[in-house]
């Protein structure tokens, strides 16, 4: 589980060259892994209260046990609050 998604932490790498009539698939990339968790087990969760508040899930703001469904929060949150541009 890596508990920090956030748009700081999202990388987008392409091979595009000048000579290419279209430029190759983006591939999409996550960093800083340092408060990431793994999970044991289906019933495991975690409750440590961590990450960007504006992405954190309801789960870890309510301070009730979380899995990996609060990355998958943080990455609708990092889609919805920053502006496309800045990724580029």
């Amino acid at each position: 589980m890596r508990r920090y998604i956030k748009a700081e932490n999202i990388l987008c790498c392409s091979d595009c060259d000048s000579t290419s009539r279209f430029p190759a698939p983006a591939q999409w990339k996550l960093a800083d892994f340092g408060i990431a968790r793994v999970l044991r087990g289906g019933r495991d969760v975690a409750t440590t209260y961590c990450g960007t508040p504006v992405y954190m899930s309801p789960e870890i703001i309510n301070n009730k046990g979380y899995t990996h469904g609060c990355d998958v929060w943080a990455l609708g949150r990092a889609v919805q609050v920053e502006p496309m541009k800045a990724w580029v």
